[in-house]
């Protein structure tokens, strides 16, 4: 009697188990993560490691333990996009359908250009920023979300580039974005310097997403060699996460115009000249560097040490009225 009811039991938990579609297994795991602080979330193999243990403790046979695992090391990301495909294009969206309001403040006075929205769902800020005149490209790896996005621009008679790309597979290129935007967007696999090397100088990063993503003070400390315009961390109403009042964080930098340094010779010789003078030859005729300066006071002469004559020679108006024999020392 006791074998019996073993075996109707195992029947019958088998028969719940292929009930339930992988999809849904998916669900479970990716709800068991997100209940993690994310300080302890490690990489997915990891993750996957911790989960089975935690199925075992449930009961779970080996068997079946090991089929999760290989699902969800194959198949993770497209259950992850089928996730974010079905809400993005759900019929009663449970987020902000409305562009970020602190990417809206952060643009207002800039001058469009060239901008990079990272994940960008169903296009909310990606078609704000083209009503504004920026030349907007758009990636994400949720296929149908990204379909939906050029549905709706191409309605409003609005242009975009897109790529139905996962942001750690995409090339950011160099000198490329005059701003480059992180709603509500994961960073897995996206390492900073890649950000920073593809914005233009003077292009802006702008970040909003939940402050447990980042850690207190974190994305300032990422992007130490932008300068920070804007830093807060702040409990308010999430754009995602169904509307719910949490901790978030709002981040915008900027890269700092281009610097240009040049390493000159050892020694370099200064000469005065009355401001009238004209470009002397020797200093036409100097190989290597010379500088021209001329100002209501004086004709200013920058060149190799030794290219200039020793002892200035005096003839008519405009000739050399004082020479500094000196050096200047890199």
């Amino acid at each position: 009697m006791i074998v019996r009811s073993l075996l109707l039991a195992c029947i019958l938990a088998c028969a719940a188990w292929a009930q339930v579609s992988d999809y849904d297994l998916y669900l479970g795991f990716r709800e068991w993560v997100q209940s993690l602080p994310a300080d302890q979330r490690g990489n997915r193999d990891q993750l996957i490691r911790r989960y089975s243990v935690k199925l075992a403790g449930e009961g779970l046979g080996v068997a079946e333990i090991d089929r999760r695992a290989s699902l969800l090391r194959d198949q993770a990301d497209k259950f992850e996009a089928e996730y974010w495909n079905r809400r993005l294009t759900a019929d009663k969206p449970a987020f902000n359908t409305e562009p970020n309001a602190f990417l809206v403040a952060t643009v207002k006075q800039r001058k469009p250009g060239a901008a990079l929205d990272v994940g960008m769902g169903e296009g909310r800020n990606a078609i704000y920023l083209a009503r504004q005149g920026w030349k907007v490209t758009g990636i994400d790896f949720a296929d149908r979300a990204v379909a939906f996005a050029r549905e709706r621009a191409s309605a409003a008679g609005l242009q975009l580039e897109t790529s139905v790309t996962a942001a750690k597979d995409y090339d950011f290129g160099r000198n490329r974005w005059d701003l480059v935007l992180f709603s509500y967007a994961g960073w897995e696999g996206v390492e900073e310097e890649r950000v920073v090397k593809s914005l233009k100088p003077g292009g802006i990063i702008v970040v909003e997403g939940l402050l447990d993503w980042f850690g207190k003070g974190g994305l300032p400390k990422r992007f130490r060699t932008l300068r920070v315009l804007h830093y807060e961390e702040v409990e308010a109403i999430s754009d995602f996460h169904n509307r719910r009042k949490t901790e978030i964080v709002r981040f915008a930098a900027e890269k700092p115009p281009a610097l240009t340094i040049s390493v000159l010779e050892d020694r370099l010789a200064v000469c005065r000249l009355a401001p009238g003078a004209s470009l002397p030859d020797w200093a036409l005729r100097s190989p290597g560097f010379t500088s021209f300066t001329r100002t209501s006071d004086e004709l200013s002469v920058i060149a190799r040490d030794g290219a200039a004559p020793r002892k200035p020679s005096v003839k008519a108006a405009g000739a050399i009225s004082n020479w500094k024999d000196r050096s200047i020392s890199r």
